[in-house]
């Protein structure tokens, strides 16, 4: 099985920031990625991702590699953000035609809270660009709320970010294990 994963953001595109710190999303999102293509190689999977660096891309140069490496899945990893502080929790969004993505959302979704203990957002529907760009099942995976204090000091420390990825890495092994 071939698994892409997008590091969210990167380069110029930062993503949220908390409170005019270094804690950027860009660094978070790349972090677990690259734990998490790891995690997923240990268990024999090939794995591509679409950065190795804080380098800005595109969503069409992100869905295009994946596409272009023909990946099974399409899994891009981010960091939440929003305006009211107490928002918190994880999620993963899919495109809404897609019941495969869908299924790989819930199973991520799922595993992900389960290892870092948060609150479960759900597998949600999105017409995001990046998702409809990709040919194969698609997610966008929401760690946890960059703006919501608690979370922000959650997403700071390595060993968070660390049960991020595996319980990435598990929910797309239990997918794969399904399918």
């Amino acid at each position: 099985m071939r698994i892409f994963i997008d590091p969210g953001n990167g380069g110029a595109d930062t993503g949220p920031v908390y409170r005019n710190s270094n804690l950027k999303a860009s660094i978070i999102n790349l972090d677990v990625a690259l734990r998490c293509a790891e995690f997923l190689r240990i268990e024999s999977f090939a794995v591509e991702t679409s950065r190795k660096s804080d380098t800005a891309l595109s969503p069409q140069q992100r869905a295009s590699a994946a596409n272009d490496w023909r990946a099974d899945v399409f899994v891009s990893i981010h960091t939440n953000a929003d305006r009211n502080p107490a928002t918190n929790g994880s999620e993963c969004l899919h495109s809404p035609g897609s019941a495969l993505g869908g299924e790989l959302a819930w199973y991520t979704v799922d595993s992900l809270t389960e290892y870092n203990g948060l609150r479960c957002r759900g597998a949600n529907p999105s017409t995001s660009g990046l998702l409809r760009l990709a040919t194969m099942p698609a997610i966008i995976v929401q760690l946890a709320c960059l703006t919501n204090p608690a979370e922000a000091e959650l997403l700071a420390r390595s060993d968070f970010r660390a049960k991020c990825a595996y319980g990435i890495a598990t929910g797309v092994k239990i997918y794969f294990g399904k399918n």
